[in-house]
């Protein structure tokens, strides 16, 4: 999947490069598929009846692991920032509560920010993705299965499920999904919630 998202977006700036397709209704275009992939996201999770199930038994972990993982996603791309570059911590903030979720950030805060900021959103979760499935088996064997989760990020109930699941003996499992869940549902309220503060 990575490597056909990555052909996809070699593909359109190649196609934009060239000037072959007008760029008029881009805007319209991209929020369009936006909400289609946002509606996509909530059909999918209510065809998951078995997960909803196993979610119920994790208890205050439901809620703690997403919170502290969301935070210091955060406060973690806040904090460097102010060290490495001089975008306005409200950016940081952005691209950060985008929890490794590139096919809704780049378009996302390309419309609000600029072309700039939605490949830079892109590229990091991308980065994160690829990071966390390198890092996922290491985490979960010798630091624990709540942090091997938070790796992943909103990807945790999709992209690195399975890898989640066998790093883990299955017992990671339903927090992952869960994870993955609340923390899907924060990216499209936090990103904008930063430009309007």
């Amino acid at each position: 999947m990575t490597w056909f998202v990555l052909l996809c977006v070699a593909f359109g700036v190649a196609v934009g490069l060239i000037g072959i397709l007008p760029t008029t209704h881009l805007d319209t275009a991209i929020m369009a598929i936006l909400f289609l992939l946002v509606f996509g996201v909530g059909l999918d999770l209510g065809a998951r009846v078995d997960a909803w199930k196993q979610v119920r038994s994790l208890g205050p972990r439901l809620i703690a692991v997403p919170l502290a993982s969301a935070i210091g996603s955060i406060a973690g791309v806040a904090l460097v920032s102010g060290l490495v570059w001089d975008y306005p911590w409200r950016i940081a903030c952005a691209l950060g509560s985008a929890f490794g979720w590139y096919s809704l950030s780049g378009p996302l805060l390309t419309h609000l920010a600029g072309p700039e900021i939605g490949a830079l959103a892109f590229l990091s979760d991308v980065t994160r993705e690829l990071t966390a499935l390198i890092l996922i088996p290491f985490v979960a064997r010798y630091i624990g299965n709540a942090e091997a989760v938070a790796l992943g990020g909103a990807t945790s109930m999709d992209t690195t499920l399975p890898l989640l699941a066998r790093a883990s003996d299955g017992r990671a499992t339903p927090l992952a999904f869960a994870h993955g869940l609340l923390i899907g549902l924060l990216v499209p309220v936090l990103i904008p919630l930063w430009f309007s503060i």
